[in-house]
């Protein structure tokens, strides 16, 4: 059976960041590392397929700063957008919104995406979980 994107041993310590997915035993995460936009709303932060299990997923976003801009932050699960979050600098707003969790089905394509409104700054986004069922 073909395996999704970054398979490694279940007693292997990989840290990496990139777009993929990466397993160890039943967990699952993914590091964007930083990804800059500059006055656009779409730019790819993550991009891959799930593999065959069922991951109960904990997305997490943060920025350089948080400071008078409007910001984009975007989940796509098989091109259809989950959850489409634009909110402005506060504080108080950004703390209600994160960690986003998600349960992500097997064989899923996953693209999350950010912007920001009129500035150059980078983004991180980090998804964790736990993975259920794979084979």
């Amino acid at each position: 059976m073909p395996h999704p994107e970054g398979i490694v041993p279940a007693n292997a310590s990989v840290a990496s960041t990139g777009k993929g997915i990466r397993y160890i035993g039943n967990w699952a995460y993914a590091y964007s590392g930083a990804i800059q936009a500059a006055n656009e709303n779409d730019v790819t932060m993550l991009d891959f397929t799930t593999g065959s299990g069922i991951i109960k997923a904990k997305i997490q976003f943060e920025s350089d700063s948080f400071v008078q801009q409007v910001y984009y932050f975007r989940v796509r699960l098989n091109d259809i957008i989950m959850m489409d979050v634009i909110w402005d600098s506060s504080p108080t707003l950004n703390s209600t919104l994160f960690p986003l969790h998600l349960i992500l089905p097997p064989f899923t394509a996953v693209r999350v995406s950010w912007g920001l409104s009129n500035d150059t700054k980078n983004g991180y986004a980090t998804l964790t979980g736990r993975v259920y069922g794979a084979e």
